[in-house]
C-alpha cells in the first residue's frame, strides 16, 4: 500500500517512537512501552494510552503486523508460558521509518516553567527566586544520576557499534544539559545575592 504524510500524521511523533523500538527486534505493546520508559524516556517520554492506540493504526496501515516468535526485551527468542501478541516492522514500515529519520528534525517548542517563573522573579523575594535555583540543581542532578545509569547498564549491553555511539550520544546531550542547568543555577543563585533584598506586595 502506498502511505502519504499527512499533516496529522507528522504531527504524530508516538508512531515513529513504535517504529523505532520495533525495529530492534519483535515485541508486544507492553514490551514498547517498557522500552520507551528505559531508553527514550528522558528525552522522549510517551504513555501506555498513545502506544497501544498508535500500534492499532500502525497495523491497520500494514506498517507493522503481527508474528508469532515470543522473545525477551532485548530481542532473543525464548519459549514463553504466557502468549502475547508481538509485532514487528513490515518492509513498508521500514521504508516508512527510514523516510522520516532522513528528514530533517523540527524544532522544538520550548515550555520551561522553571524559566517562566524566573522570568517574573523580580516581584519576589531573594528567598523564594532561590528556592526555584535550588530545585533546577535538584532535578539536574537527579537526571544526572539517571542518565549516567542508563550509560553503564543500557549502552554497555548494545553489541552493535553503530546503535551504542548513537544511544551514547543521546546520553551525552542530556548530561551536558544536566551539567549545564546545575552550573547556570549556581551561577544565578551567586547573582542573585545583593539584587533582590526585600519582598516585593504579595
Amino acid at each position: 500500500m502506498t502511505i502519504s504524510e499527512s499533516g496529522d500524521r507528522r504531527s504524530n511523533r508516538t508512531r515513529y517512537i513504535v517504529l523505532g523500538i520495533l525495529a530492534r527486534g519483535p515485541a508486544s505493546g507492553y514490551d514498547v512501552a517498557c522500552a520507551v520508559r528505559d531508553s527514550t524516556g528522558y528525552f522522549w517520554s510517551e504513555g501506555f494510552g498513545q502506544i497501544y492506540p498508535s500500534m492499532k493504526q500502525l497495523a491497520a496501515e500494514g506498517l507493522i503486523r503481527p508474528c508469532n516468535a515470543p522473545v525477551q526485551p532485548n530481542g532473543k527468542a525464548k519459549e514463553s508460558r504466557r502468549r502475547k501478541t508481538l509485532f514487528e516492522l513490515t518492509p513498508e514500515g521500514e521504508k516508512f521509518l527510514d523516510a522520516w529519520l532522513a528528514e530533517p528534525y523540527q524544532p522544538a517548542v520550548e515550555r520551561n516553567e522553571m524559566l517562566l517563573k524566573i522570568f517574573f522573579s523580580a516581584r519576589l523575594n531573594a528567598d523564594i527566586a532561590t528556592r526555584h535555583f535550588m530545585q533546577a540543581i535538584q532535578e539536574a542532578q537527579a537526571a544526572a544520576r539517571v542518565l549516567t545509569t542508563l550509560e553503564e547498564e543500557l549502552v554497555a549491553r548494545l553489541p552493535d557499534p553503530a546503535a551504542r555511539f548513537f544511544y551514547e550520544a543521546t546520553i551525552r546531550y542530556g548530561q551536558k544539559a544536566a551539567q549545564a542547568q546545575e552550573e547556570w543555577s549556581r551561577e544565578m543563585m551567586q547573582g542573585l545575592k545583593g539584587v533582590i533584598k526585600s519582598p516585593k506586595r504579595q
